[in-house]
């Protein structure tokens, strides 16, 4: 027998306020398992007290039978809406500075600020209610995507040690899909802010009432939703005591301190788009590109055919003993083999884009020759840009007769979109993390496929491609085995010795970074007993990620880092070595989007007029990222300080990036490729 309507409902009803209670008492009993971090030492007590009072709410809330009349409930509903923007804002900025720009001495924002800031959730919420005409669903809308988008800022300053930007939405995917390795549990006020995101949508979700019935009314407030999103982007983009305040998007963490998260966030949006250089015109640019002669023949080398070429970008390889200055020490050399290589090598130091993160910035910057420093900080080309063919170092060996031109990688291909980007730059076969599974080429070191079974992979493609053809060879790699979190070294060799600088993250990476060296070394002995002469250049994509207080601590310093400190932590090593005869060279500080120009000049081959432009520009500015650059002598100047001599030059070289990368449709035809 069918039951009645009214005993279906109240028997849902009931279920379904079990499983919100279970999901209640879970995720307050996790705050007794961590009750050591949560509760001990000074004020302890108060964040018992806090989160008892939360849940204890919580609970009543769901088992209290909501008897209101229609009216009382829509006034209930109303009041409930009417607190929501406060709640949320104080969710998310106990996410992202415990609470500290609200009411902490010297450390709040301004009455204007908390202003803006307030305004966001307001608008948010105001422009879903007149949408969905229903306080209940805007209200609960708004804790759901403030709750979410507060605990996005807060992992990635975690994991990342930099703040979340909207730029980084990009790169959602590509983060989780190494998101497993990181440890998610939360600190006390991270826990408050996912906690006043349930009770919030707990609260909302009792009481019922919609604004309007009515088409006409309806119509009204559609109307209304147009209002308020133009009023939103007039008051964050186009007002003058806005539109001019600048996100700090190399460390988002210190806007959100001084001028709060969500206005931070909002107005980071700003710089996805990317403006024309001062003076830009296609005729500009083909005034540069002609000043180049591109049936100029590079320098002359010894090897009696055209070299393959085996180009490598290690995963967060780098020189702690460098970047330390002589901070750190060790109880043995950490990169015995690229100390020691000397003969048939040229070797340099690249002051990267990123630390800790990014590798698709520097990857791209290596292939194309564009460096990112024009682009908005984090700006990754390869999800954001990259629509259409594009000159790179793989369709430019590709036209030389070159075979192979695979492009690898053992992890994901979704990650950073190279599984699109790549074929759009020249590549003709592609593998991931299953290709390598699948050929047996999956040994492990720490998480992730190791540098050895990497390198075997490269060798079987080698030996593979060379046995049918005698054409030069090209495969390109990114590894993935020193990707953090450094907690699983499965080495020991590499000892810090000095104790003021000790610290076991650090030194359980400096063995994740020694045993890619002494692979580097392994496949360098493959190639000598090879009689094909082949060319191997290695270099790191970027810094690790280590807490910025320990780069502080090797300064001596408390104050923030200034970006030219901050440069001098970005750095890694290259080196290129042949098998056959080159010049030993020791190229100093140097970048990535030079690599590809030094690359062609070595394997003998025609240089375009884009790589001879750059290898001019190297010459006056031998080191360029978004944090600035610094000319041959050593003196740094920012991007966009039209007082420095170079600022001219600067500006030609973002005209060209502009050209190649932007505006696509007027590219300078046989200049970038």
């Amino acid at each position: 027998m069918a039951l009645p309507t009214n005993l279906k409902k109240n028997k849902l009803s009931i279920m379904l306020r079990i499983v919100v209670s279970t999901l209640v008492l879970i995720c307050g009993g996790y705050s007794i398992l961590r009750r050591d971090d949560y509760f001990a030492g000074d004020g302890g007590t108060l964040h018992l007290g806090l989160v008892a009072l939360l849940y204890i709410a919580m609970l009543v809330l769901v088992w209290w039978k909501n008897t209101l009349s229609d009216k009382a409930n829509r006034i209930c509903s109303g009041v409930v809406w009417c607190l929501t923007p406060f709640i949320c804002y104080a969710m998310v900025e106990c996410a992202n500075s415990e609470w500290s720009c609200l009411f902490v001495d010297g450390a709040g924002l301004s009455i204007r600020m908390h202003f803006l800031n307030g305004m966001i959730y307001v608008f948010l919420l105001l422009f879903v209610l007149c949408i969905t005409a229903s306080f209940r669903i805007s209200a609960m809308f708004g804790y759901l995507f403030f709750g979410i988008l507060g605990a996005a800022q807060y992992y990635v300053c975690v994991f990342r040690g930099q703040g979340f930007v909207a730029g980084d939405l990009a790169g959602i995917g590509a983060a989780a899909a190494v998101g497993s390795a990181y440890d998610f549990n939360p600190n006390f006020w991270m826990y408050i802010s996912v906690s006043l995101m349930m009770f919030g949508m707990i609260l909302a979700s009792r009481f019922r009432g919609n604004l309007v019935k009515g088409l006409k009314k309806r119509v009204a407030l559609l109307a209304g939703a147009i209002i308020v999103a133009g009023a939103f982007v007039g008051t964050y983009f186009f007002l003058p005591f806005t539109k001019d305040m600048k996100v700090k998007l190399y460390k988002p963490q210190e806007t959100y301190l001084k001028n709060g998260s969500m206005f931070a966030f909002v107005r980071s949006w700003r710089y996805l788009f990317i403006d024309k250089p001062a003076g830009y015109s296609i005729d500009k640019v083909q005034e540069i590109a002609d000043r180049y002669n591109i049936d100029a023949q590079p320098e002359k080398i010894s090897a009696k055919e055209t070299p393959n070429l085996i180009l490598i970008m290690v995963e967060s390889l780098s020189d702690v003993n460098d970047i330390a200055e002589g901070a750190v020490t060790t109880n043995i050399d950490n990169l015995p083999v690229i100390h020691n290589m000397k003969q048939d090598a040229v070797k340099g130091t690249l002051y990267e884009e990123r630390r800790g993160g990014g590798t698709a910035i520097m990857e791209c910057e290596m292939l194309t020759g564009v460096t990112n420093a024009f682009f908005p900080i984090g700006t990754i080309v390869y999800q954001t840009m990259l629509k259409t063919e594009t000159p790179s170092i793989a369709s430019q060996l590709k036209d030389a007769g070159y075979q192979g031109i695979i492009a690898s990688h053992p992890h994901h291909p979704t990650g950073y979109n190279r599984q699109n980007a790549y074929p759009l730059l020249g590549f003709q076969e592609l593998k991931f993390r299953d290709d390598f599974i699948a050929a047996g080429n999956d040994g492990r070191y720490g998480r992730y496929i190791s540098d050895a079974a990497a390198y075997d992979e490269l060798i079987d493609e080698y030996e593979a491609a060379t046995a049918k053809s005698d054409d030069p060879f090209f495969a390109f790699q990114v590894t993935m085995q020193n990707h953090s979190p450094y907690d699983s070294a499965e080495t020991d060799d590499v000892k810090i010795t000095s104790k003021d600088t000790y610290d076991e993250f650090v030194e359980q990476y400096m063995n994740y970074a020694y045993t890619s060296d002494k692979e580097i070394g392994n496949l360098i002995n493959y190639f000598k007993k090879t009689d094909d002469p082949t060319l191997i250049v290695a270099f790191g994509d970027h810094a690790p990620r280590f807490d910025t207080a320990y780069y502080k601590k090797l300064l001596g310093i408390e104050t923030d880092l200034t970006d030219e400190q901050e440069m001098t932590f970005q750095r890694s090593p290259l080196v290129m070595w042949a098998n056959y005869d080159i010049e030993e060279e020791e190229l100093g500080d140097t970048c990535d989007p030079y690599i590809a120009a030094k690359i062609i000049q070595l394997l003998g081959l025609k240089q375009t007029g884009f790589q001879r432009f750059i290898q001019d520009f190297q010459k006056e500015i031998p080191v360029i990222n978004s944090l600035g650059y610094r000319d041959k002598k050593g003196n740094y100047y920012q991007i966009e300080d039209t007082a420095s001599p170079y600022y001219e030059l600067i500006n030609e070289y973002n005209m060209l990036v502009y050209n190649n990368m932007v505006d696509t449709e007027h590219r300078i035809e046989g200049f970038f490729d």
